[in-house]
């Protein structure tokens, strides 16, 4: 089952990059800005409600993750990275 929501995944994700290209790195970047952007905004209202804290504070630090990783996915298909990263000890 994961196996299989993986690779539908990447196929698709590989079928939309080969059609819009930047253009979809850039839609997926300014999204999960615009996302961010929304919660932090709206944030006062939830921290109000003590029992929405926990969540939209995952939330914002998930997306967060999700940008950093969209930002780096762009620089390498750039082709900004030359070598490979040194692996872990």
């Amino acid at each position: 089952m994961i196996k299989f929501l993986t690779s539908a995944a990447f196929r698709t994700d590989a079928f939309i990059h080969s059609h819009l290209g930047r253009k979809y790195g850039a839609l997926l970047t300014f999204g999960l800005i615009a996302d961010i952007g929304q919660r932090v905004l709206g944030a006062p209202k939830q921290i109000a409600s003590h029992q929405h804290l926990v969540g939209t504070a995952l939330a914002v630090v998930l997306e967060f993750g999700l940008l950093i990783h969209q930002v780096a996915e762009i620089y390498e298909r750039l082709g900004f990275r030359e070598q490979p990263l040194p692996a872990d000890d």
